[in-house]
């Protein structure tokens, strides 16, 4: 029987070059590993890609870190920690804004799986 919840092999790959290109990445295997059995954050992060410049500007450097809560060892969460030296309360209200505008409609079907966040550089 067939995995439905992954995309086929010549998709995937197109699709973690894209990621892979564009993205910083911490722990590519594991991550490649992560996000490929869950093709809906591989969507929202390809997807990302045209959305995220529109509210941090063109230079943007995103990286992609794959954290284990030690409550729940078996549960991994992606992140993608948008790298900024804009002041705090500017990158949040434009944090805030791309969550209104599109990734809040997509965050329920990802099961607590995948989130953006600031990291201050």
């Amino acid at each position: 029987m067939a995995d439905t919840n992954r995309a086929p092999l010549s998709d995937w790959q197109t699709i973690w070059e894209k990621i892979a290109r564009w993205y910083s990445v911490r722990d590519s295997g594991r991550i490649e590993d992560f996000v490929r059995q869950r093709p809906l954050i591989a969507k929202v992060l390809a997807d990302a890609i045209d959305e995220l410049p529109k509210y941090f500007g063109p230079q943007l450097d995103v990286e992609l870190e794959c954290v284990t809560d030690p409550e729940y060892e078996e549960d991994d969460q992606l992140f993608a920690y948008i790298r900024t030296s804009l002041p705090a309360e500017d990158a949040l209200k434009r944090l805030d804004q791309l969550d209104e505008d599109w990734f809040l409609a997509k965050i329920s079907q990802l099961d607590g799986a995948f989130n953006f966040n600031l990291q201050f550089v």
